[in-house]
């Protein structure tokens, strides 16, 4: 018996390969097939993506996910790329991926949040930081342990001992554990 080939094939190869080129190609391939890329074949591109290096790669097909009106990702699509940005250090690129969501009819998640962050924090923008975690409550999205984690780390960077340590008292407000890393974070930005 023939095998019809159908998006779900198309995601679970583009999904499981460790390979980006492989995983493009296939993606590629669907519409020559027949197939139309469905959210979850989109999220499975971005998701390989976002396992290699090579942000600019990211932008390419975001940007080819963007111009055919037919594409679409959720969350978990774009949370990947926001991951794909936080570890090429690209903290805008992540930033203004957040910012666009709710613009998508996207509803912000923790660990989407949490992701950018962390973006922010490496690329050293501690305001971005700060208002970031600030304007969680604002999105019913309460803080964990990255979070203030994130931030704490971000204010140890620049030597702003004040923030790290308003956000250490913060975070023991909110009756989490504080960690070694936490107060050692605090003691370096000092």
């Amino acid at each position: 018996a023939e095998v019809k080939v159908d998006a779900f094939h198309c995601a679970a190869v583009i999904a499981s390969s460790s390979r980006w080129p492989l995983a493009i190609s296939v993606f590629r391939a669907m519409q020559s097939m027949g197939i139309s890329p469905d959210r979850v074949t989109c999220n499975a591109a971005v998701h390989a993506r976002s396992r290699c290096s090579g942000w600019m790669d990211m932008l390419e097909l975001l940007g080819h996910i963007d111009e055919d009106k037919r594409l679409e990702m959720d969350l978990v699509g774009y949370g990947a790329a926001i991951s794909a940005y936080d570890k090429a250090a690209r903290w805008l690129l992540a930033f203004s991926m957040l910012h666009k969501l709710p613009e998508l009819s996207l509803r912000l998640d923790l660990i989407t949040l949490n992701t950018a962050l962390n973006a922010c924090g490496r690329g050293r923008k501690w305001q971005l930081t700060q208002a970031l975690l600030g304007s969680m409550s604002a999105l019913w999205v309460l803080p964990d342990i990255f979070s203030y984690s994130s931030s704490i780390t971000a204010f140890e960077k620049i030597g702003q001992w004040q923030a790290a340590c308003t956000f250490l008292s913060a975070l023991a407000r909110s009756k989490m554990q504080a960690q070694s890393v936490h107060l050692n974070a605090a003691i370096s930005a000092c």
